[in-house]
């Protein structure tokens, strides 16, 4: 005598197995900014943001600076909470400065962009870009020219055409 039977294999979300994640995988930033970030400045300027942004903060800037780059910065909310594609987003303003060093002149950049919700107190940043596309990218050890009457010709009051004694 001979049994068949039949064998069906569900994935069951749950109960599979979870996806590998290996060291070798270098994850990838969706946000740059003008001046290079280590991954440790990465790590200070992302709990930063985590607080500039969170909803029950108080809406202030936050501070991150990491000695050993010579790098710093600040993140400040600039607008409400918005629903952007099914994700909780927030405008910010964010600032970059590199100290001087050896292989590093002075730099000063601000930014602006989006963070939106990824997790609890977890944010990514989107859209970033130079503040005013470049306008206010400040580089310490450039001298600025010397004021010339070109520079300043809107901003001087128009000359006045003088007036004739009057004779009585």
């Amino acid at each position: 005598m001979l049994a068949s039977g039949c064998a069906l294999t569900w994935n069951i979300p749950g109960f599979g197995e979870d996806e590998e994640t290996t060291a070798s995988i270098t994850p990838v930033r969706t946000a740059t900014f003008a001046i290079p970030l280590d991954d440790e400045d990465w790590r200070r300027a992302n709990a930063a943001l985590s607080l500039a942004v969170d909803p029950q903060g108080a809406g202030l800037p936050v501070n991150w600076d990491n000695p050993a780059s010579k790098r710093q910065g600040r993140f400040e909310p600039t607008g409400a909470l918005a629903v952007v594609g099914n994700t909780v987003c927030r405008p910010f303003r964010a600032l970059v400065i590199q100290k001087p060093d050896l292989r590093n002149s002075a730099r000063e950049v601000a930014h602006e962009g989006q963070a939106c919700r990824v997790g609890p107190s977890e944010w990514a940043m989107r859209d970033v870009k130079p503040l005013g596309q470049n306008a206010h990218v400040r580089e310490f050890d450039q001298a600025l020219p010397k004021a010339s009457p070109a520079m300043l010709q809107g901003l001087a009051t128009p000359p006045v055409a003088p007036v004739a004694p009057r004779r009585e």
